[in-house]
């Protein structure tokens, strides 16, 4: 069962209703089901304390601070400033902080010595601003990120129209546009007038937002990939691809046989427990959260692989026992 509270059914109603007056029909009911309630944030238009929403810049922390070595710092979040009735089951107060391994730019854990990356929770922060690590200083373009104030505002999320809860319903070109136009509606629906200015198409321009809570945002082409499922696969020591199905591992096998046959026997054993195993692991997968997903902003320096996302997803039950060092971080389309 997913993690994303279900909305009223009031709610539901608005979700279905706005469906169909964008065309999806066929659509509406799984989508007005499935729609989760999320927090948006946009830049904002004021200086804030140096406690509010940021991205980049430095974090403000307390004496006890030290930073995570080599990652660069993302955002901060202002717990106490959030909207309330989010559902997201985070603390009420603090500053949930974000990093990441600019550098190498890969998926994985927040904890231990191989870690892709962190998220912090400062209990008691200060307006006192954090030092970055010499080394760090020295990247010149990977290290330190532009400073830019946030402001956050209640929306609601739908999965991406080849997301995992709707895999079984057919759209055609026309109706993925749909979706597109759909998703911008309703995460701008209580957006604050600065962060609606429109675009092309007369659409809410939303590419530098950023997400906490609903549904993970990402192309996938129809492929069917999950990435929660992926980052439960690593977690447990097993190769994410066996994501993409058997055709496709049995397709490596087949390809790599002879380059690297212990390689290949390996994939085998480890598809045949994948197998085995895999109502646990879709069931451990419905149980992440997504923490934070953070666009790439080119103008402020944050330049995530070929135009994508890095995404922080914890599962729901280290969530409620505030183990954010049990985090997982993703980068991806």
């Amino acid at each position: 069962m997913s993690v994303i509270p279900p909305l009223s059914d009031e709610m539901q109603g608005i979700v279905y209703d706005t469906a169909e007056r964008y065309g999806l029909l066929k659509q509406a009911p799984v989508l007005s089901q499935t729609a989760g309630p999320a927090v948006y944030l946009a830049p904002g238009t004021q200086q804030q304390s140096p406690t509010g929403h940021q991205f980049g810049g430095l974090p403000s922390v307390n004496a006890g601070f030290v930073w995570p070595e080599l990652l660069s710092f993302v955002a901060q979040i202002n717990l106490a400033e959030l909207p309330p009735g989010s559902g997201l089951g985070l603390p009420k107060e603090g500053l949930l902080q974000f990093f990441f391994d600019a550098e190498k730019q890969e998926d994985g854990s927040c904890t231990g010595r191989e870690r892709r990356g962190a998220v912090i929770w400062q209990q008691e922060p200060t307006v006192t601003k954090a030092r970055p690590p010499t080394d760090l200083v020295r990247r010149s373009q990977d290290g330190l990120f532009q400073p830019l104030p946030f402001t956050s505002f209640p929306g609601l999320s739908i999965s991406p129209y080849d997301g995992y809860a709707l895999n079984n319903i057919p759209y055609s070109e026309v109706d993925i546009d749909r979706h597109a136009a759909l998703t911008k509606d309703l995460r701008s629906m209580a957006a604050p007038p600065p962060s609606t200015n429109r675009g092309r198409m007369g659409l809410v321009s939303d590419e530098d937002w950023l997400q906490m809570g609903g549904h993970i945002q990402y192309f996938r082409d129809g492929t069917g990939y999950d990435y929660r499922l992926g980052a439960v696969l690593e977690k447990h020591g097993m190769p994410r691809d066996l994501v993409w199905g058997k055709e496709a591992v049995m397709d490596q096998i087949r390809n790599y046989k002879e380059a690297i046959p212990k390689w290949c026997d390996m994939l085998g054993i480890q598809w045949d427990v994948f197998e085995k195993r895999r109502a646990s692991f879709d069931e451990e997968a419905q149980n992440w959260v997504l923490l934070l997903q953070v666009p790439t902003l080119n103008r402020l320096g944050a330049v995530w692989g070929d135009d994508y996302y890095v995404s922080y997803i914890i599962h729901e039950r280290d969530l409620r026992y505030r183990r954010f060092e049990q985090s997982w971080v993703m980068i991806h389309p």
